[in-house]
């Protein structure tokens, strides 16, 4: 299951480039993800560098779904 990358911008409630700075991630690997989604780790991941927390961000539903089929 893949989290959607546009309620983490939401959350993070700045301009696209200083959401890009947060998470690290280049502008071609952030568009790849706005259409193909974020696994589990990386929406950890990029949500704590935002200072969110993912349940903060996608709901607990939406996170306990993603925790559930990540891979182990």
């Amino acid at each position: 299951m893949s989290l959607p990358l546009q309620p983490l911008v939401e959350a993070y409630g700045k301009p696209w480039r200083e959401f890009r700075t947060a998470v690290g991630a280049r502008h071609t690997v952030l568009n790849r993800l706005k259409v193909e989604g974020l696994n589990y780790s990386t929406a950890d991941r990029f949500a704590v560098k935002c200072n969110l927390h993912p349940i903060e961000v996608w709901g607990l539903d939406a996170w306990i779904r993603a925790a559930e089929v990540r891979p182990t």
